[in-house]
């Protein structure tokens, strides 16, 4: 297979839900400042680098390994400090004050193995995802904080702007 055959890989776009997430906390960096930050699926890191600019601690995780290293180099093209973590964070103990996910409910395996564990930290930490009108997005347990219009590239969606809602996971009890 020829390199120009290939796809570009999913990380190298800065997709609806990232995007959604970066102007939120661009528009309300109080959400962020001074926190312990995890961009969730972080893809090429722009919500991460955002968070950085607003004066957050940041980690950035994503399963891809080529991701990681985008996330570097656009955090160091931005002078900005962003630590990435390596592998599946999924399942660690709740070490953030904010949680960002970005555009991660488009599968349903996906969802059923993320979806309890931000769950979960969602009773120590403010988790924020983004759902730009996937199927698998939960439908309970969340509350809508926003909503934003942001533009699409056909490449990658069957439209030119997608409606994505913030959702705040909500604590037990809530």
């Amino acid at each position: 297979m020829n390199i120009t055959d290939m796809s570009p890989p999913f990380w190298a776009f800065a997709w609806p839900g990232g995007e959604a997430l970066a102007l939120h906390v661009e528009q309300n960096p109080e959400l962020v400042a001074g926190k312990r930050v995890l961009d969730f699926g972080s893809g090429c890191g722009l919500a991460a680098i955002v968070c950085a600019r607003a004066g957050a601690a940041v980690q950035a995780a994503d399963t891809d390994r080529l991701a990681r290293a985008a996330i570097r180099l656009n955090a160091a093209a931005n002078e900005v400090d962003v630590e990435v973590l390596e592998g599946d964070v999924t399942g660690a103990d709740c070490r953030w004050d904010v949680i960002l996910a970005g555009d991660v409910f488009y599968e349903k395996t996906m969802t059923g193995h993320i979806l309890p564990w931000l769950t979960a930290c969602a009773t120590a930490a403010t988790v924020i995802a983004a759902d730009p009108g996937r199927a698998y997005a939960p439908r309970s347990g969340v509350t809508e904080i926003a909503r934003y219009v942001v533009p699409v590239s056909r490449e990658l969606e069957d439209r030119d702007e997608r409606l994505v809602r913030l959702l705040r996971l909500l604590r037990r009890g809530e």
